[in-house]
């Protein structure tokens, strides 16, 4: 029987990708709060931004821990969007496809992830959306460069 994660989990997660984000010194989006759906789904929890600094996630049965740091991370994907100076260029934004645009941001969301499993010590690696990741070359000081040259102010 597959089960949410404890919202001990989630809070932990969500504090780490907190520190993460917090450390890039780039603005993000912070959860409102987290909605415990009881149905499975292969994404396991998705983002909803509802204003320009929060949004919510939705957490599915089955849902890994981690993915939490993942729906974080569209969050900042979309301050970044909208702080940024000019179009987020390649490896921050790809061609989506124009029949499923959530697909933009896939690759950034998977970044910060990584740096939180890290930081907490698990191997945890993207088996897909790893372009930023690649041209970071898995690096948060190079990845946090590149973020902030995109970025008003920063």
């Amino acid at each position: 029987m597959k089960l949410h994660p404890t919202l001990d989990e989630v809070k932990k997660i969500q504090a780490e990708t907190y520190k993460v984000l917090g450390d890039s010194g780039l603005s993000f989006k912070k959860v409102l709060n987290y909605e415990f759906e009881n149905e499975v789904r292969d994404i396991g929890a998705q983002w909803s931004g509802k204003t320009e600094t929060a949004g919510i996630i939705e957490i599915f049965l089955g849902c890994q821990p981690g993915a939490i740091a993942h729906e974080i991370g569209h969050g900042f994907h979309e301050a970044l969007n909208h702080n940024k100076k000019a179009e987020l260029p390649y490896p921050f934004r790809y061609d989506a496809d124009p029949k499923n645009p959530n697909q933009d941001g896939e690759a950034v969301a998977e970044a910060v992830r990584f740096f939180v499993e890290k930081r907490l010590g698990s191997s945890w690696q993207p088996s897909k959306d790893k372009q930023t990741l690649e041209q970071c070359h898995y690096n948060f000081d190079e990845f946090r460069a590149m973020a902030r040259g995109l970025v008003k102010n920063a």
